[in-house]
């Protein structure tokens, strides 16, 4: 399951619609949470057909494991919590890597980007 965390773009116009980042590549289908009006913190996004530019450009990061079920290794969770930290989410000290899934992990990251505590990946799909 592939989730990604961007920034978010747009004024909130009917012309300028506030959207994720990823939304500038073609082809690319996606779902997202994130504070209205978005914050400095970005959004969590779940992009089930992810393009090679999209997953090489700097503004988009991969967060989520091949099985939600698995661990981050200690690498790959001090990058993730260095991105939170550069995209304004500085509460990270809250989880620790070896406590908590990837799934886990991601809903805590949801409902901190979203402000709505009720944020779970279960029902966070992309349907159509």
């Amino acid at each position: 399951m592939p989730y990604y965390l961007t920034k978010v773009v747009g004024t909130g116009t009917e012309d300028d619609p506030r959207r994720p980042y990823i939304s500038k590549f073609d082809g690319v289908a996606w779902a997202a949470a994130y504070d209205d009006p978005p914050s400095t913190r970005g959004c969590l996004v779940f992009c089930p057909n992810p393009t090679p530019e999209m997953e090489a450009d700097p503004y988009v990061k991969r967060v989520s494991k091949a099985n939600l079920d698995d661990f981050y290794s200690s690498t790959e969770f001090d990058r993730l919590k260095q991105f939170l930290a550069d995209h304004g989410v500085t509460d990270a000290s809250e989880i620790n890597r070896s406590d908590y899934t990837c799934r886990q992990i991601l809903n805590w990251i949801g409902r901190k980007i979203s402000r709505y505590q009720g944020f779970d990946l279960n029902r966070f799909i992309v349907a159509g």
